[in-house]
């Protein structure tokens, strides 16, 4: 049974890339300032702007990343993207 729990690691390893992980920014881990969690969802929100809008041209109008806390929901936004931290 050695590949069926090297099929098993490598679905932990591919959660731990693509799920709720803690982050950092200016070498600084993040935290919820609500909550004081430290794991987080990442997303991308898109930056609207009037004139965008208006000539329906959102899609020009650049975007930010989002971590949205897995305790409390509470919203953070970066206009840089946050360094996922991989723990073994």
């Amino acid at each position: 049974m050695p590949a069926l729990k090297n099929v098993s690691n490598a679905f932990k390893r591919a959660a731990k890339v693509f799920g709720p992980g803690q982050y950092s920014i200016a070498e600084k881990q993040i935290k919820c300032p609500h909550c004081g969690n430290d794991t987080f969802a990442m997303g991308e929100a898109q930056l609207n702007t009037a004139l965008a809008t208006f000539f329906k041209l959102d899609w020009a109008d650049e975007s930010a990343t989002v971590l949205i806390c897995t305790k409390c929901s509470r919203i953070q936004w970066f206009g840089k993207n946050p360094t996922k931290l991989l723990s073994e």
